[in-house]
């Protein structure tokens, strides 16, 4: 549970520690379900009641949005839809004299929390690699 928290202590210690950090979004996330924090470890809101709640959070809820600012609107629909676009501007541009001079490729539609690889140098030719390897032709 304290790993889908993205916490190391486990129990209740995780849970103290996600209400330290995020005590509106906990507290937004229990009104949702006709809650209050100061419940807590009562009968109305046990501590097993609590992590149930928490340990695998919606991407809809409060918590996630607050843990993953940038993250919590991409979820698996998101990320599918941001492919098929990719794909299909992809084949739109293979079929351009662009794509058969290797040119003006379409960049994809940019993820949260996923960084673009960056360009680390030019390509060598098929000589510079021979002879960097040390192959004889």
């Amino acid at each position: 549970m304290a790993r889908a928290l993205g916490y190391r202590p486990g129990g209740i210690l995780s849970l103290a520690a996600l209400i330290e950090q995020y005590p509106q979004a906990v507290e937004r996330d229990l009104i949702d379900r006709g809650l209050r924090l100061r419940q807590l470890g009562t009968e109305a809101l046990t501590w097993c009641d609590f992590r149930a709640i928490f340990a695998y959070p919606h991407p809809d809820m409060a918590v996630t949005r607050a843990m993953r600012p940038d993250e919590w609107q991409w979820g698996l629909t998101e990320q599918l839809l941001a492919s098929a676009v990719d794909a299909l501007t992809l084949l739109v541009w293979a079929k351009t004299k662009d794509a058969q001079k290797g040119r003006n490729r379409p960049k994809p539609i940019p993820r949260p929390g996923i960084a673009r690889p960056e360009r680390i140098g030019d390509a060598m030719s098929i000589e510079e690699l021979n002879a960097l390897i040390g192959w004889e032709v």
